[in-house]
């Protein structure tokens, strides 16, 4: 396993926030969830990206909580050619990597539809991207290729309700 270390100047505060009023679920990460999913890409293949991906969603997690930012979670499988166009395309995008390095905790994770990790987040369509507050919360949830303009979309949502949320009192939240 390899581990990448990196040091943001700025942090988001994660506070969970559903504007739409969707229900929104927690989801416990497993004992044995790294044990599912594993890095989507060749390292060799993509070692150029500025974006380092977490390998494991249970690393994601505790990562999102110790950096108090919530994780985008890019889930893909074998041969899926929307996959690969988003990876190239959305994510290699200036402006989404600089949004992704700073604000999120960024997972990039292979799973099969019958791992028990793609049954909990369920996972029928690939890809798939959430955003997952650091208690586990599904901030947003997107099933299917995402263009550079909705993901930027998705994920500034994402930061403002959780800012919006983090100035409230504390009575409110």
């Amino acid at each position: 396993m390899r581990t990448i270390t990196f040091h943001v100047l700025t942090m988001t505060v994660l506070v969970v926030w559903n504007v739409s009023g969707a229900c929104c679920q927690a989801v416990e990460p497993a004992e044995d969830a790294s044990q599912d999913a594993h890095l989507v890409v060749n390292a060799d293949k993509h070692d150029a990206s500025p974006i380092h991906w977490v390998q494991e969603y249970n690393e994601a997690r505790l990562k999102g909580i110790a950096e108090s930012r919530p994780v985008l979670l890019f889930v893909t499988t074998d041969n899926c050619i929307y996959c690969e166009k988003m990876h190239t395309q959305t994510f290699g995008d200036a402006s989404i990597v600089r949004e992704v390095v700073q604000s999120f905790v960024p997972a990039q994770l292979k799973l099969e539809p019958e791992s028990e990790l793609a049954k909990q987040l369920r996972i029928t369509i690939y890809p798939t991207t959430l955003i997952i507050a650091s208690d586990g919360t599904i901030l947003d949830y997107a099933r299917g290729y995402l263009s550079t303009e909705d993901l930027q979309s998705r994920m500034s949502q994402a930061v403002i309700n959780v800012d919006h949320i983090a100035s409230l009192p504390a009575s409110r939240q």
